[in-house]
């Protein structure tokens, strides 16, 4: 064997892919749009927060969505380059208004009747996909005409949403966009794809740029498919992997999406004819005929081998080997001093110096359980290592196999002391009280690695914190559960010992200990004395087991996938005997983190076994084993807030059952995958509200009641249905007028469920209108300023209103549904006073709404303004506005809260 050369300077020993994606920390490793996600943002058409996370549950909007498609399409540049106004809700200087008129242009998102684009709008999951299908270069002839059911047809087809299961009109979230737009890349291209003028090379080897070989130009790129110009996707990240490029027409790299092949990484110590000695794997044969890469150029492994410097990085993959040479020095390693020393078996160690503990396995379940996250990398824990040394500064020797082996603490000095609470720039403890502290400040917590201002709000009261000179370090208080109480709150005691001077929150409010019911979930703080209560459960049909029982990630329930489980409530759903099985009904238990933690089988209704019918409809099967069969299907508003789509056993949307629209139902299993819809027989119960209580007509509000609201119904049209909370009631009692159904708990007569006719009016829209407009045949388009920006509205017959009215407005899609005349209640020439929720004019108080339009303009301008109410205030009080008249505007409720304030300036 070649003798070990021991003389060298090690660099770094790393293990690791070739793959360089981006990785976010609330994205699991099992998460379905893992791939999708880490893809796209290393090629940077999607981008996290820079908080680390990348936001997957998040909405976007049109303008949003627009930009991420003209960045596939190869038109950024276009884009930047074009501010002409052109619809007219996007200014010249909107953030997105080059994006939104180039994919208007390439007809990818088209605007509204009105004139307007929608920019600040939700994209839906069918708009979403009809953008991508066009992209792709699909016409209106080749889909179908019938949208948008032919578009999520031709999406499923093309392979785009498998796995996916959103309704048509849900919104679209990141975390969906990212995994249609990756799926999208590698879909059969249409005769008018709009991404087609990006050449699209694949698996292609990036191999050199003028870092490593002077003779490149320092704009280009060399790769197995060509030389290229660098262009903004260009990152040295990519140098030594196989990938997929997207080049426009100048020969620029606009887009790089890595490939997914692994690497063996060696460091090597020298480099023979057929052979590489390496400080991992000893001696490592090369086939001479290999395709190898070194410095920027493509060679043979012998031309080259004699050459290789000790320290260099060998990538051996399938079918090629990259070599970086050490010479070219690593800009994340400078900080780090690598010193030779040895073992007692004459081993290389490496000296890793003055880095931070912060992150092992039983303080973050994500950790490797044989893993050390630290400021200089990733290690193995070894017989050194000991818990002791969390979040302490220390010296560590690493062995080839990147294995601690010895530990030397740095001497410093910190204060610890027991958290209490944490703000922005305050730390309250149990020692010393409040102290302040710097936002900036590093700070390490549950194995992550931030600042102490991103970190503080998640703090666990408790908790002991390290505070050194130049970081912190917090070791959780870990709570004691999760728990669920199987008889009622007696049981707690047996969970946790000793309850007599605990202090109760349920769902975040103060409560006792009598409160707690059957079913709830309970943490202990034993620091604190403080018991934490969890009632949010969800009750459905067991779907399917995701990807399989055998190996479970996630399940969907009645429609919905959960993925987040923990693993006690795994073992319930997955193949271990006893388990839940496919098509019983259970209900979900969910913790403090929102994971599912318990499931269980509820006996009798819950709030996921009724709701509100919002729509009924039919969809022609696309499945192979039904294909072709017309099924059917209903949108139902839970009583628990959740939106769902259930498949039927019977068309819900013929004129039999046309009065279900917006009426209170039962959902009841079929255990065949459908549901039978019954319509709930009417309790219009009417009274008082006792909110200390809870109670309403004398009744108990049951622990987790609901209160949902009828904003808006019609036959054949689906309703809008929203949960409201009772603190959002501001009548003291309800007539038969206002009350649908409400729904007992149980024998006693508690309250599960108040449905109620629209008495908050908190469904619309309320404002200003900046522009009326008659096309003369009974079609109006409406402009309201409102406190959540200009809006655009279009509608039939029925509304004529003028330009400078205050109304209320509810729409669906854009299109008007209803518009009234906002009742005035007040005008004056100066605001006495006024809180979040209450305003005093000429003495009087009025209820309002925190969310309250202002709107302003000078006598003979035409056109109205946005402002706040505090500007309004600040303005006036200064002197530098002088009111002519200040006009309040209440809703048509009972008690109406006042929405609307016009002011008219001298």
């Amino acid at each position: 064997m070649i003798k070990r050369i021991l003389s060298i300077m090690l660099c770094f020993v790393l293990l690791m892919t070739a793959s360089s994606f981006a990785a976010f920390n609330d994205v699991a490793d099992e998460s379905l749009y893992k791939e999708a996600i880490e893809s796209l943002s290393g090629a940077g058409i999607l981008k996290g927060y820079g908080n680390g996370e990348f936001g997957g549950k998040d909405p976007l909007t049109r303008a949003q969505f627009a930009k991420i498609v003209v960045a596939l399409s190869g038109n950024e540049e276009a884009a930047k380059a074009n501010n002409t106004e052109v619809f007219t809700d996007v200014d010249k200087n909107h953030w997105a208004i080059g994006y939104i008129n180039v994919a208007a242009a390439l007809g990818l998102i088209t605007g509204y009747p009105d004139g307007s684009f929608g920019a600040d709008e939700k994209i839906t999951y069918a708009q979403a996909l009809t953008v991508v299908i066009r992209m792709l270069g699909y016409s209106e002839a080749e889909v179908g005409k019938n949208w948008p059911n032919d578009y999520i047809n031709k999406a499923s087809e093309l392979s785009l949403t498998d796995k996916l299961s959103f309704g048509r009109n849900d919104i679209l979230t990141r975390e969906a966009a990212a995994y249609i737009i990756y799926n999208s890349l590698s879909a059969k291209e249409g005769a008018g794809s709009k991404i087609s003028k990006l050449t699209k090379y694949e698996d292609v080897i990036i191999y050199g740029v003028n870092e490593i070989n002077s003779g490149i130009a320092e704009d280009e790129v060399l790769t197995s498919g060509g030389t290229f110009k660098k262009g903004s996707a260009y990152s040295d990240e990519y140098l030594g992997k196989k990938v997929t490029l997207r080049v426009n027409t100048d020969n620029e790299i606009v887009m790089i999406i890595p490939g997914k092949q692994e690497a063996k990484v060696y460091t090597v110590i020298s480099g023979y004819q057929d052979e590489i000695e390496t400080i991992e794997g000893g001696t490592v044969k090369i086939d001479s005929g290999s395709n190898v890469y070194y410095k920027g150029a493509k060679v043979s492994y012998p031309s080259v081998s004699s050459a290789i410097t000790a320290g260099s990085k060998a990538y051996i993959y399938g079918d090629y080997i990259y070599i970086e040479s050490s010479e070219k020095e690593k800009t994340e390693e400078k900080d780090i001093d690598y010193t030779l020393i040895y073992d007692s078996f004459g081993e290389v160690l490496t000296k890793v110096e003055d880095v931070i503990i912060y992150g092992v396995n039983s303080v973050n379940s994500g950790i490797a359980a044989d893993e050390v996250l630290t400021t200089g990398g990733t290690f193995k824990k070894g017989s050194a290592y000991s818990d002791e040394y969390l979040g302490k500064k220390v010296t560590l020797r690493v062995n080839s196999d990147k294995e601690i082996v010895m530990i030397t603490p740095e001497e410093e000095k910190n204060d610890a002391y027991t958290l209490l609470s944490a703000s922005g720039d305050k730390i309250e403890t149990a020692e010393t009280g409040f102290f302040d502290i710097d936002g900036k400040i590093a700070a390490y917590y549950k194995g992550t690695k931030s600042t102490y201002e991103a970190l503080y709000p998640s703090f666990m009261q408790g908790s002991r914190i390290y505070i050194y000179d130049d970081y912190i370090y917090v070791e959780e208080n870990k709570l004691k559960g999760p728990y669920t109480v199987t008889k009622d709150y007696n049981q707690v005691s047996e969970f946790f010992g000793n309850t007599d001077d605990v202090t109760v929150t349920i769902d975040g409010e103060a409560a006792k200990l009598s409160d707690i019911k059957r079913f709830d979930v309970v943490y202990f703080n034993d620091i604190t004395k403080r018991l934490y209560v969890y009632t949010d459960r969800e009750t459905g049909i067991y779907e399917k087991a995701i990807p399989s029982k055998e190996n479970l990630s996630g399940i969907v329930l009645s429609g919905t996938t959960y993925s987040a489980i923990d693993i006690d409530a795994k073992k319930k759903l997955d193949d271990t005997e006893g388990s839940f099985k496919i098509n019983d009904r259970i209900t979900l238990l969910f913790g403090r983190d929102g994971s599912v933690v318990d499931v269980v089988d509820i006996d009798g209704r819950t709030l996921s076994d009724m709701g509100v019918l919002l729509k009924a409809y039919s969809l022609v099967s696309s499945d192979e084993e039904t294909k072709g069969k017309k099924e059917y299907f209903a949108d139902i508003m839970l009583a628990s807030g959740n939106k769902v789509t259930y498949k039927t056993d019977t068309e819900y949307s013929d004129k039999e059952y046309k009065e279900y629209t917006g009426k209170f139902v039962y959902i009841m299993n079929n255990g065949d995958g459908t549901v039978k819809i019954e319509l709930a027989k009417e309790n219009r119960l009417t009274g008082s509200f006792d909110k200390s209580v809870p109670s309403y007509a004398e009744h108990d509000l049951q622990q987790n009641y609901s209160i949902l609201e009828l904003v808006y119904s019609e036959k054949y049209d689906e309703a809008i249905v929203r949960k409201v909370n009772l603190r959002d009631i501001s009548v003291s009692s309800l007539g038969s007028g206002d009350v649908i159904h409400v729904e007992y708990a149980n024998e006693m007569e508690d309250i599960a469920v108040i449905y109620v006719n629209n008495i908050t009016f908190d469904g619309y829209t309320f404002g200003v209108l900046n522009k009326a407009v008659s096309d003369g045949e009974a079609n109006y388009s409406y402009e309201l300023k409102s406190s959540s920006g200009t809006v655009n509205y279009s509608g039939s017959a029925g509304w004529s209103f003028v330009k400078g009215e205050a109304v209320m407005v509810l729409a669906k899609d854009g299109k008007l549904k209803e518009i009234y005349e906002l009742k005035e209640v007040a005008s004056a020439t100066k605001i006495d006073s006024f809180t979040d929720t209450k305003i005093k004019v000429d003495g009087k108080v009025y209820a309002m709404d925190d969310e309250v339009s202002v709107v302003y303009k000078s006598i003979g301008e035409s056109e109205w303004n946005m402002t706040t109410l505090g500007d309004l205030s600040e303005n006036l009080d200064s002197g530098k506005w002088k009111a002519n008249i200040i006009s309040i505007y209440a809703d048509k409720a009972k008690n109406g809260k006042v929405r609307v304030i016009r002011v008219t300036l001298k």
